[in-house]
């Protein structure tokens, strides 16, 4: 992490900070064991502070069938922190990202990462740190790979490597698979169900807040690492993802503010990501992966432009519970 002095942190008053990490999860039992043992490693002291961390645990299982519950069993019995689990049989990735939050309103801070993701053992106490260094709202880091078996150009084009940025660099919105929220956001907001079947939530979300004049901020330090099936290494599932990112991405940015201006700014992007995806398309002969980022920027203005249309690409499908 950047250097931050004792002097410039919040005063640490005596006393704990409690944070509650919330484990959204479906049907990924094994997945989800992964996540709890790197859970179970985070480290417990808070460097440059005279507090402690006092770290909760809660799975919110989406699953009606609670195909999660046996797995929070098992390390219910020798957790080092208390470990809670919740069924949400009500689908839909706000209704189970509310129930968290809704079941976090009393701690100082709340957690999220994702159910196909491990932290790193300082992941905890680095976010934390962040947001106290940086009088942050909501703090948040990068999500790197971890391929199970993936083609020599998915790896070569870094299609799934994170941005780099400066720690401490403010940052418009982030995901929910990496963040830490201050008890002031999570008193105040909750997720847009109409991003449910879309994906996206979390973007109209983290937009909102910083609509409202809350800092979010980057701290590169702070890692978790994303298992990425075999499934999503290929150009197909790389295409639909372009164009729902850039679909959701636009949604959100009309449900603040529809007016021409921004209509006319989202119409320059598409345009211009045509051109260069166009003009990249040639490239392949460098390479496969220079031709799939020209087919990529040429997904996302299809993707932007349907948004513009009031076309929603639909991203996540509903199961057959």
């Amino acid at each position: 992490m950047s250097a931050c002095a004792p002097t410039t942190m919040r005063a640490a008053s005596p006393g704990d900070i409690t944070v509650q990490i919330c484990v959204l999860t479906y049907k990924r039992p094994d997945l989800l064991r992964s996540t709890l043992e790197s859970l179970m490693q985070q480290a417990t002291c808070l460097s440059q502070s005279r507090r402690t961390l006092q770290l909760h645990l809660l799975v919110v299982d989406n699953d009606s069938a609670q195909s999660g519950h046996h797995v929070v069993d098992e390390f219910s019995l020798n957790s080092p922190h208390p470990l809670r689990y919740i069924s949400e049989p009500a689908r839909g990735l706000s209704t189970a990202r509310n129930r968290a939050l809704d079941e976090s309103t009393w701690a100082d801070f709340v957690a999220f990462i994702d159910d196909d993701e491990t932290a790193n053992p300082d992941w905890l106490v680095t976010l934390v740190a962040g947001a106290l260094c940086f009088e942050a709202d909501v703090v948040t880091g990068p999500v790197h790979p971890r391929y199970s078996d993936a083609p020599h150009w998915i790896k070569q084009g870094g299609f799934f490597s994170p941005v780099q940025r400066k720690t401490g660099s403010e940052v418009p919105f982030v995901a929910t698979n990496n963040v830490l929220l201050s008890s002031s956001i999570v008193q105040i907001f909750r997720f847009d169900s109409r991003f449910d079947q879309t994906g996206g939530e979390d973007t109209e979300y983290f937009m909102r807040v910083a609509h409202n004049g809350h800092r979010i901020v980057w701290v590169q330090e702070a890692v978790v690492t994303e298992a990425i099936p075999q499934e999503r290494t290929n150009l197909r599932w790389l295409l639909s993802r372009a164009r729902s990112d850039a679909n959701r991405y636009t949604r959100s940015c009309l449900s603040f503010d529809r007016g021409p201006r921004t209509i006319a700014l989202r119409l320059f992007t598409a345009s211009g990501g045509f051109l260069k995806g166009a003009l990249l398309l040639p490239c392949v002969v460098f390479g496969r992966h220079c031709a799939a980022r020209g087919l990529q920027l040429i997904s996302r203005s299809i993707g932007t432009l349907a948004a513009l249309r009031g076309q929603a690409h639909v991203y996540y499908r509903p199961a057959n519970d």
